[in-house]
Formats: structure tokens, C-alpha cells, sequence
């Protein structure tokens, strides 16, 4: 049997992104809203920025400005697929108080099964195509979050 791994989520707060904001104790969404994380597809290299190049009529190849900090990268987004799976009826309150908490607010994901944590993250959609299924007593439903990442290294 697989051992789960949590996937914490730091909330910081509203408005202009910055380093120095303060974030809120990590939860686990398992621990927090019996959220079990089922696919996170961080990217490992997103696509590096394309550096700022000026051509010349007169002048062969181009002037290419490659900055000395090193290469930059693209923001990107991602889908993050999450269940619930209790035989306590909670499902859709348990859900939506997820959704309401991390909405609107800067947020730092940690996923410890890859080992990868991303900051500058926000809710960008919440999917629309929940898939629910009952098992029982259990309520078993599936839905994504997808997420955009703003620093991406």
C-alpha cells in the first residue's frame, strides 16, 4: 500500500506580490479538508523567456541582450487534481471552504512527493467538471484546481 505524501499550501495575502509578505502556518489539504492530492504536475525547466534581441538592416546577425542574473523563465499554469474521499457527507461544504480559502491570495505550494515547492502561485480556475461517485457510505469526488506559478524556478 502507497504511503500519501502531503501537499502543503502556505496562504500569504491579497494584492501586488512581494517577497517580504507574510503567509499563513502550511496546511495539508488532507489533513485540512480530507483533500488528497492525486496529480501535481509541477514543471522540473519551464520555457526559458526569450531574451531581448534588436535586429539592424545594416548590420548582420543581432544585438542579443542576455541579462547577467541568467536566463529567465515563463510563468505557467498547471492543474493540480485533488479527491475527497469520506463517508461524512461533508463533501461539497468541505470543498468550498477549501476554494475560499486559498482564492484571491498569493499562496506557496509544497508538494513532497516531488520534492518541489513554488511561490507567486494563485488560483487561476476551479474546474467545472467535478466527477462524484459513491462507494457505500463513501463520498468519493474529483475536481482540479489549476494554478498559476510566477516564479517558476
Amino acid at each position: 500500500m502507497a504511503t500519501y505524501l502531503p501537499f502543503l499550501i502556505k496562504v500569504g495575502q491579497s494584492g501586488v506580490y512581494s517577497d517580504s509578505m507574510t503567509y499563513e502556518e502550511p496546511f495539508d489539504t488532507k489533513e485540512a479538508f480530507g483533500l488528497w492530492i492525486q496529480h501535481s504536475p509541477f514543471l522540473i525547466r519551464p520555457k526559458i523567456k526569450t531574451p531581448v534581441v534588436q535586429s539592424w538592416l545594416d548590420e548582420d546577425g543581432d544585438d542579443v541582450y542576455l541579462p547577467p542574473s541568467g536566463v529567465k523563465h515563463e510563468a505557467y499554469s498547471f492543474d493540480c487534481s485533488f479527491v475527497y474521499f469520506e463517508n461524512d457527507g461533508m463533501a461539497n461544504v468541505r470543498i468550498e471552504q477549501f476554494i475560499q480559502r486559498i482564492s484571491g491570495k498569493w499562496l506557496k505550494i509544497y508538494d513532497s512527493y516531488t520534492k518541489m515547492c513554488r511561490k507567486g502561485v494563485y488560483v487561476e480556475e476551479v474546474g467545472e467538471a467535478e466527477k462524484f461517485h459513491r462507494r457505500g457510505q463513501q463520498d468519493i469526488v474529483i475536481f482540479k484546481v489549476k494554478f498559476k506559478c510566477n516564479f517558476p524556478t
